[in-house]
């Protein structure tokens, strides 16, 4: 019997036991009434904002008579354009960067610092004072000579006188020797540029001097197809200039020389044949610098519809050379 009481004493209290552990579980499982305090932070988000800066569109640079120079600019960088693409002018002042001159001469700007010949700087000439020579005179067309048009132009700073070939990537060429002080072009009866120079002392064919010519008297008289070929005269001798073969390696080079026997107070240009002018005085008819053999200026004509060039009352002739 006293084993029974104390197994139930045992029972009861390990039952006790397991209802208080059972009661404390459920007690710390259960919420407190009141939450405890949490320190909270509230957080700002800064979203920077970039901007995206708008692509600029360059805008054309224009030459004196309001023609598109080539050169174009922006609020930054000056660019010169090659058809379809362009290319930054490096180095050049934006505040102080101009075309130059008119629609024959512009592929040329300049700056504070440089001058330019499309895009790029030209070394040893002074920005400052460089300027282009009677550019705002009308140029020979195709109805002029005829056939002429004008690439030539001149131009000068402090230290001396160029030779402009505007159609042309070259660079101007000095004349040297020339007197800047009264230095001018020389144009013809149509008020159109030549190829003809002159200062007090001297006649110039581009850069090149003619010899003997007076500047006093001095005029041109005619300008081929192209420019090739000129001619021009002073009171007392008609001279030819001409593109020639010059030196192996040294390209074609522009020289002037005295049509022989050439009356220049009868002197008149009759055209151009296939490859060069023909002109007559009084006495003769020339093909270039050199006379026509045994034709007759009185009936000299142009034939250039057929195979020859030209004709007289006697002969054909093809180049200068009689045929028939």
């Amino acid at each position: 019997m006293t084993w029974l009481v104390t197994l139930g004493t045992s029972v009861l209290l390990v039952l006790s036991s397991l209802f208080a552990g059972t009661v404390r579980f459920f007690y710390h499982s259960t919420p407190p009434a009141t939450a405890p305090s949490v320190a909270t932070t509230t957080r700002i988000v800064t979203t920077a904002t970039t901007t995206t800066p708008q692509a600029e569109t360059p805008t054309p640079i224009l030459t004196s008579d309001g023609y598109k120079s080539g050169y174009y600019r922006d609020s930054r960088t000056i660019y010169y354009y090659f058809g379809s693409y362009s290319v930054p002018v490096l180095g050049a002042d934006p505040t102080t960067f101009a075309a130059i001159g008119n629609i024959i001469t512009g592929g040329y700007a300049k700056d504070k610092n440089n001058v330019y010949l499309l895009g790029k700087p030209l070394p040893g000439i002074d920005p400052a004072t460089f300027t282009f020579i009677s550019t705002d005179v009308p140029i020979p067309t195709e109805s002029d000579y005829p056939g002429a048009y004008a690439t030539q132009a001149y131009a000068k700073d402090k230290w001396h006188v160029y030779s402009v070939d505007t159609g042309s990537i070259y660079p101007p060429t000095i004349i040297a020797g020339a007197d800047s002080a009264t230095f001018t072009p020389l144009f013809d009866t149509n008020n159109k540029i030549t190829d003809y120079s002159k200062d007090k002392n001297t006649v110039y064919y581009l850069w090149t001097i003619i010899s003997g010519a007076d500047p006093a008297t001095f005029v041109p008289v005619y300008a081929s197809v192209g420019y090739w070929e000129s001619i021009g005269k002073d009171n007392k001798n008609v001279y030819y200039s001409a593109w020639v073969s010059g030196p192996i390696g040294s390209g074609d080079q522009p020289q002037s020389s005295q049509i022989s026997g050439a009356d220049p107070e009868t002197f008149a240009v009759i055209g151009s044949g296939q490859t060069g002018s023909y002109s007559k005085d009084k006495n003769h008819v020339y093909f270039g610098a050199s006379v026509v053999q045994g034709a007759d200026p009185e009936t000299f004509i142009l034939n250039l519809n057929t195979s020859i060039d030209a004709r007289d009352k006697n002969h054909s002739y093809v180049n200068g050379q009689k045929v028939q």
